[in-house]
């Protein structure tokens, strides 16, 4: 299979299948070309959605990031025409004054709610590239320390973004930059980014009756 879309772009693709659900099954990034080629065992020929995201450093303002994101559901074939990155100007008010709290006690992790968003997709990767995703429903997320072992690498840093999924009704929202740096000597070392994510072409599935 082929894959077309914009120079920069991570990208991910989930196969949807019926009365199951959806189901991870490829990723990578755009680095050096806006085409590469990928091998897909797909023969009962599922849909697929593909999600893609670039970022745009120190904007609006320095020190901050926009982060471009669409998602498209698509029926499977030798060519796939990944969905181009939401353009639309980013307003420098929407990433002012972001509300993010961190519980180091209950390691809970809570953000401002987006307006529309019926779910949010978190991301957590560490330094040596190791990864993990959840979808959430609410704007709150506790990380049990077995996640952070089991996964993560708790002796280097690790990141951790949101941003909603599954609303093209949503008012354009806050993604949260989330770092923690671990240290053997003392408690984490937290960090907080705001950056405007808005989304486009975003179709909700309900795979799961």
């Amino acid at each position: 299979m082929t894959l077309n879309g914009t120079l920069g772009s991570w990208w991910e693709g989930y196969l949807i299948v019926p009365n199951y659900g959806w189901v991870g099954y490829a990723g990578g990034d755009l680095t050096s070309s806006s085409h590469m080629e990928q091998q897909i065992y797909n023969p009962d020929d599922y849909q697929m959605c593909w999600y893609t995201q670039t970022v745009d450093s120190d904007s609006p303002a320095p020190g901050e990031n926009t982060v471009k994101m669409s998602a498209l559901t698509m029926p499977f074939s030798g060519t796939i025409n990944l969905p181009a990155a939401y353009t639309h100007a980013a307003p420098s008010a929407s990433v002012d004054g972001a509300a993010v709290n961190w519980n180091a006690g209950t390691r809970t992790l809570s953000f401002d709610p987006v307006v529309g968003a019926n779910a949010y997709m978190v991301f957590l990767e560490d330094d040596s590239g190791r990864l993990a995703h959840l979808l959430l429903a609410s704007s709150s997320i506790i990380l049990p320390s077995e996640l952070v072992t089991a996964v993560l690498d708790p002796g280097a840093g690790w990141d951790i973004m949101v941003w909603p999924v599954y609303s093209p009704q949503a008012a354009p929202g806050k993604l949260v930059d989330f770092l923690i740096r671990f240290v053997p000597e003392g408690p984490p070392q937290v960090e907080f980014q705001a950056a405007l994510v808005q989304t486009s072409n975003v179709t909700k599935v309900n795979a799961i009756p």
